[in-house]
């Protein structure tokens, strides 16, 4: 049994310089005039055709208003629309599958044209560096003075994430090697994630696009 490391990847959401996630993320949508993205899941130790695992459309400021989740088996799993009252506070209506609203939840994204200021994280067992454009290169673990790389990125050109490496540790402390990477095509968007596991191929997961006639 492994355990994904994932204290890593919150510390670099609280450490990205440069304009907020959802900022980016939406901004990239917007310069593309995507309008609806569509998820498929290839497990590869479950089946052998892709399924459909998510379905999100976005207005044309790139900002996500639906998203639809399925199970592997086809079924229902979530249903959410959002709002966006400013450009800090979301709120996020929740239905159940039969389209009748659950609740609202009030949520914090910063959409804002500001850059955030890489915040300073005293913690001294980790050492990140960063490469020319501010992006987390690599995160180092200190131990009794010594330190090991947990995590490398790479980016395109245009500080697009494009492969994460990075470790799982089984419960004797074994190292498991783990790489995912990210294919985009000619404009940044998401063509295809593939998750690997000591080498071997564990999932991949597919994108199509939609975009706005005008």
């Amino acid at each position: 049994m492994t355990k994904l490391l994932t204290s890593i990847f919150l510390l670099i959401a609280l450490i990205t310089n440069a304009q907020s996630v959802y900022k980016k993320s939406s901004d990239l949508k917007k310069r593309n005039k995507i309008k609806q993205t569509d998820r498929y899941l290839l497990d590869k130790s479950k089946s052998i055709n892709p399924m459909l695992f998510g379905s999100y459309v976005y207005d044309r400021n790139g900002r996500i208003i639906d998203s639809k989740k399925f199970l592997p088996n086809g079924k229902f799993s979530s249903h959410s629309q959002f709002e966006y009252p400013n450009d800090t506070i979301r709120i996020k209506i929740l239905f159940d599958s039969t389209g009748v609203e659950i609740k609202k939840i009030e949520q914090k994204v910063d959409l804002s044209e500001k850059e955030i200021e890489r915040e300073k994280v005293d913690d001294k067992n980790f050492e990140y560096v960063y490469d020319s454009n501010g992006n987390i290169a690599k995160i180092y673990k200190i131990k009794d003075n010594k330190k090991s790389l947990l995590m490398e990125n790479k980016y395109n050109d245009n500080n697009y994430l494009i492969q994460e490496s990075f470790f799982e540790f089984k419960l004797d402390g074994t190292k498991i090697p783990q790489v995912i990477i990210y294919t985009r095509d000619e404009s940044d968007n998401i063509l295809r994630i593939t998750r690997m596991s000591e080498n071997e191929i564990e999932y991949i997961e597919f994108y199509t696009h939609k975009k706005y006639s005008t």
